[in-house]
């Protein structure tokens, strides 16, 4: 019992800083890229509250089971008890952090008049040599205001409304992102930053299109990255342990951004017909990817069991 209450405090505490710090970190990448655009720090939104509880969200859910099936291996506790132990806390923590974005995203946005911030006169040249420059032939504070984009070794290009992006880099009502001029992120990091990006926003489309759907979504999911446990007992060595589930949750990660694309939520309705609802796909596939991982697991810790009886005779 002792054991139970310890694994209950340590996962749900991991939970917790976790999304604390995922919290804090995206707060401050959204405060730098809005000061880089603009030179005056306002005062904090809800929007950007919103946005950077929406990016925790996936953080929290893979980095704290990844860090929860690392403690139950040290500990010694039994495949079955950590994966339903990671099971309840993680959709307990899913639940908890959906309903409070859903909270928040219900607060009237502030009314009051934002500060005087002055760009400049339509024309204003913004420039990174030797990246982008852009060209706004409107009010550089408009949002939606056209623009000339120049880049090295091509032709000019005219944008009637700036990209625009929902997740990471967005200097939300600037008209632009300066992360649009320079990426100095490396490759891999910023592949795992646009997946956790997409996975934030499938997470949000799923609670708004059913409680029931986001459930079943997040329990599937849940019940996969939990039972990667395995991983764990692959090596003597829990660093290396470590890395290899640092790479499984990747793939599990990547595999996410690719089941929910269009092409292949296509492709799998022309095979399940009307069998299955479009939006149990998903969850669907996780599921039995879990359930295949588990059975994998419980025949292999079998098999090793008799070799050593085997042995001993």
């Amino acid at each position: 019992m002792k054991h139970i209450v310890q694994l209950v405090l340590g996962i749900s505490l991991c939970f917790a800083v976790v999304f604390v710090l995922s919290l804090v970190l995206k707060l401050l990448q959204i405060r730098i890229e809005s000061v880089r655009a603009i030179p005056v720090l306002s005062r904090l939104s809800i929007e950007e509250c919103i946005t950077a509880a929406r990016v925790a969200f996936p953080v929290t859910i893979y980095f704290s089971i990844l860090l929860g099936i690392s403690y139950t291996a040290r500990r010694g506790i039994p495949v079955p008890a950590s994966i339903i132990c990671l099971v309840i806390l993680g959709m307990g923590a899913a639940l908890l952090i959906a309903l409070g974005i859903n909270a928040l995203e219900r607060i009237p946005p502030d009314s009051s008049p934002p500060q005087g911030i002055t760009l400049g006169e339509p024309g204003l040249i913004f420039s990174h040599p030797p990246h982008k420059t852009r060209v706004f032939l409107q009010d550089p504070g408009s949002p939606q205001g056209s623009q000339v984009v120049a880049e090295p070794d091509r032709p000019l290009r005219y944008e009637k409304s700036p990209s625009r992006f929902d997740g990471l880099g967005t200097a939300q009502g600037f008209g632009f992102s300066p992360t649009l001029l320079q990426s100095n992120t490396y490759f891999f990091l910023q592949s795992i930053l646009s997946d956790i990006d997409r996975a934030a926003a499938q997470f949000s489309r799923r609670f708004k299109e059913g409680f029931m759907l986001f459930f079943l979504y997040m329990l599937s999911l849940v019940f996969l990255l939990s039972s990667c446990r395995f991983i764990m007992d692959l090596s003597v060595w829990p660093l290396a342990n470590l890395f290899l589930g640092i790479l499984a949750f990747r793939g599990v990660l990547a595999l996410e951004k690719i089941l929910n694309s269009e092409e292949t939520q296509s492709l799998l309705a022309s095979f399940m017909g009307d069998r299955f609802p479009q939006g149990v796909l998903s969850p669907l596939a996780f599921g039995c990817l879990g359930a295949v991982i588990i059975l994998y697991t419980a025949l292999a810790r079998l098999g090793k069991s008799r070799r050593m009886i085997d042995e001993d005779f």
